[in-house]
């Protein structure tokens, strides 16, 4: 927590404001801030790592579990709206029935809450009744309760590390801008040496050599100024090249379950968060060591001329700097709220344009439209405060160093009236302080954009420090698959999708031999599209553990493992590109006569061969006009380029017709690898050599 931040003009400890980040963690999100507000200072990706929350959400029991661990008591209670003041402050609110937002305080017939997805927000009693459901939940330290400060924050330092070329790029910069300093000093002298001395002697000569020397400094500055822009954009290509790759890199590596929790419109627009931070500690960071260099360097030649007239600039600079820490807690609020509203409207505006098939089928237009104009006006209100508080600065600014200019005007022409200084002095003092009063101000604004970075930095940590898959393991398991047999075992799985939440399923136990073909059937919802998962590795279980050929996955490496197996799942996607693209999953170097060969055996090889294009069509990420048993077929085909010695198939065959489920059932039938099938259907369940039924998180006989 920066100085500012700790800031507490008030005599009751500040409630912080803690934003969700998934989808379902609002009651995380509020019991953070409540204990956060007590001393406990932990953050929300803290709180993520300590308990998982369920999609599915939480419930006021979830929520009262949770802090007994933080050592918080809590007391459950039932309170009409005009008892709100009675409750002990703060407090978690049941709100629209499917959300949690915390009570700061009651204000005449409204209050103030924090809420998790919106950020501070005062509610009006209107408000309150439409939302509000009546129950609260009270929280406060109990006696083993202690403060600390439990948190996981992305340091923007660890950014540098790596960066080819960083010194030698900032030194390079540093002396350039050292040159420039050196110029900017220098031309308010010759303008003080015209005045005082060519004019006053009327010497044409000194003027001509004095405005031919002024002409070569604008020149020499120019071309020094261009060389240092060009040197902060490469240092800033540079930058922003090494880390998307690095954090790209890093993303690709989460595990499933991240990407399962999260909006894809906030995903985007945190990792967006990079560009800003790039920009920040690249052009504007190195534009800042250029003002401090210049502001140090104007003061002490204002010092030099009149030290009374100086004082009158360092008290206007400490006045502004003084409004801008006021503010700063505001403007900091507002900017959070802002791009959480701009991630939000962008998430509505992705789903609405990926699902356009739903939108039209059931038309939703005018009702998408709605909801997504209720998200930007959001977001423009959100916008508009910073908007505003930027007005503010900016006028104060004005009004500070404006009377400082007027005042040192009036204080000047007196001394110059007393004779302690010239006209030309003066007329080099007020340059002096135009360049001190435009760099100052930049420098200030500057600092307080570098601790509003850190506002960035922690949407960014919700990338960068999320733990990423075990990829790396023993090289067991290489991309030769031939000593792999393929014999599959689970023991002891049990899964749950959050704390508090019951197992979906409970001590599984299953071997599954080299060569097997397996169908798992159950009822929809009972954990068979879960159990696939866990088995090839895309989630992991709560506990117990899954072996290949005896060797745990976790062990030999989930990258590793992933080279021996092949998935078709629900939720499959096709990738923008050609057919042979998306079969071959972009091999650079891939093989066509295999390529139309798995074609052949998910039976898709003919229709390929009809289209226009054949191989060489065009898909892209929504399917093009490809319909839902050819895009099945495609997954199939994909799946089976790899080579794989596991396939797994979750429902790979549910919008075949039969001709076609009969021939890929019996091309799969006579590869002579371990299949794991996932079916409601029976003549696929049938092609199986044995049948396995889940039924309350076990295996049962079917």
């Amino acid at each position: 927590m920066t100085v500012l931040e700790r800031l507490a003009f008030g005599f009751r400890p500040r409630l912080p404001l803690i934003l969700q980040t998934e989808a379902a963690e609002c009651g995380l999100a509020s019991l953070a801030m409540i204990a956060s507000h007590h001393g406990h200072q932990i953050d929300i990706s803290t709180m993520r790592l300590r308990f998982s929350a369920s999609l599915k959400g939480m419930t006021l029991y979830n929520i009262a579990d949770l802090a007994s661990e933080l050592f918080l008591s809590t007391r459950a209670v039932q309170v009409a709206l005009d008892d709100l003041r009675d409750l002990k402050t703060p407090c978690v609110l049941h709100w629209d029935f499917s959300h949690f937002v915390v009570l700061d305080k009651v204000i005449g017939k409204g209050a103030i809450i924090h809420d998790p997805a919106r950020g501070r927000r005062h509610v009006t009693r209107k408000e309150l009744n439409q939302s509000f459901t009546g129950v609260a939940l009270e929280v406060w330290p109990a006696q083993s309760f202690s403060p600390k400060v439990e948190q996981n924050r992305f340091q923007l330092v660890s950014l540098f590390r790596g960066v080819v070329g960083l010194k030698r790029a900032l030194a390079q910069i540093f002396l350039l801008a050292l040159c420039l300093e050196v110029f900017a000093i220098l031309s308010p002298l010759g303008l003080q040496l015209i005045i005082d001395q060519a004019i006053v002697s009327a010497d044409l000569d000194l003027v001509t050599v004095v405005t031919v020397g002024l002409a070569l400094l604008v020149l020499l500055q120019t071309a020094i100024g261009f060389v240092r822009s060009w040197g902060t954009m490469v240092l800033m290509t540079r930058f922003a090249i090494q880390w998307d790759i690095g954090l790209f890199s890093h993303l690709m590596r989460l595990p499933l379950s991240w990407f399962e929790k999260r909006h894809v419109g906030d995903i985007v627009s945190r990792f967006g968060s990079i560009q800003t931070i790039q920009h920040t500690l690249t052009t504007d960071l190195v534009s800042s060591i250029m003002d401090s260099l210049m502001v140090v360097g104007m003061l002490a030649m204002m010092f030099l001329y009149s030290p009374p007239l100086a004082v009158i600039s360092l008290i206007t600079t400490g006045l502004y700097v003084l409004v801008r820490a006021v503010f700063y807690r505001p403007y900091r609020s507002a900017t959070e709220a802002e791009l959480v509203h701009h991630a939000r409207e962008n998430t509505h505006f992705i789903e609405s344009i990926r699902g356009a098939n739903s939108v039209k089928a059931l038309g939703l237009e005018e009702r998408r439209q709605s909801t997504w104009l209720n998200t930007l006006v959001d977001a423009v209100n959100a916008g508009l405060k910073t908007n505003k508080l930027d007005m503010v600065f900016n006028g104060i600014n004005g009004l500070l160093f404006g009377f400082g200019r007027v005042l040192m005007l009036w204080l000047g022409s007196r001394a110059v009236i007393h004779g302690n200084l010239t006209v030309g002095m003066l007329m080099a003092f007020s340059s002096y302080q135009e360049q001190f009063t435009s760099r100052v101000t930049e420098l200030i604004n500057m600092i307080f954009k570098l601790q509003m970075l850190s506002l960035q930095g922690e949407r960014l940590g919700d990338i960068a420090l999320a733990e990423p898959e075990a990829h790396k393991g023993i090289a067991r398991v290489g991309t030769s698959i031939g000593i792999v047999a393929g014999r599959l075992e689970a023991h002891g799985l049990r899964f749950r999708y959050g704390d508090g939440e019951p197992d979906v399923l409970e001590g599984i136990n299953l071997t599954i031999a080299a060569g097997e073909s397996v169908a798992i059937t159950s009822p929809s919802g009972c954990g068979k599209s879960t159990l696939l998962k866990i088995l090839a590795g895309l989630i992991q279980p709560t506990q117990g553990r899954v072996c290949l050929d005896g060797c745990d996955i976790r062990d030999m490496g989930l990258s590793n493992y992933r080279k021996i197996t092949g998935c078709v799942l629900q939720d499959d996607q096709l990738f923008t590109g050609t057919l042979i693209e998306n079969i071959a999953a972009f091999d650079p170097h891939a093989d066509q006569e295999w390529i139309e060969e798995c074609a052949r055996l998910a039976a898709i090889d003919g229709e390929i061969r009809m289209m226009p294009m054949g191989y060489e069509s065009l898909v892209g990420d929504m399917g093009s006009a490809l319909s839902g048993g050819q895009k099945q077929r495609l997954f199939l085909a994909r799946a089976l380029y790899r080579k794989p010695r596991i396939l797994f198939l979750d429902e790979a065959t549910c919008h075949l017709d039969e001709t076609n489920e009969y021939l890929v059932n019996r091309a799969l039938a006579d590869l002579r690898i371990t299949r794991v099938i996932v079916a409601h259907r029976p003549s696929t369940i049938a092609m199986a050599g044995r049948v396995i039924a889940i039924g309350n998180g076990r295996i049962s006989n079917p």
